[in-house]
């Protein structure tokens, strides 16, 4: 004779959990402000905008950017009175986009990077 067991009962299926619905908190302005210049940012014309090109220090200093030019080519090193009209035409460029400070980024001899950050 063939014996069978039979459970006395069934188990229940194990209910899934119900997924939880976090609502999100309203947006400030600031954040509404700040999606909407990061969106701008990656448009096409916006892309560049704020570089100093060779274009952009020809229209603000023709005959220093001649000098600049001429010692790219040559290595002849530039006079003091064309660094200084270099400097005031990207300073006057800067400030016009509504710069007020400024790092300088340089590399020593000993394999590092460093900043120096300053005030106009």
């Amino acid at each position: 004779r063939k014996r069978t067991t039979m459970p006395l009962f069934r188990p229940k299926a194990p209910e899934k959990p119900k997924p939880t619905v976090v609502a999100e908190p309203p947006r400030t302005k600031a954040q509404e402000t700040a999606s909407a210049t990061v969106g701008a940012a990656l448009e096409p014309s916006f892309l560049g905008a704020n570089v100093f090109s060779d274009d952009k220090l020809r229209q603000a200093a023709p005959g220093a950017f001649s000098a600049l030019d001429q010692a790219r080519k040559t290595g002849a090193p530039l006079s003091k009175e064309t660094k200084d009209e270099l400097a005031r035409a990207l300073m006057s460029w800067a400030v016009s986009r509504g710069a007020i400070n400024y790092a300088h980024w340089f590399s020593p001899m000993r394999g590092t990077c460093a900043q120096k950050h300053d005030g106009f």
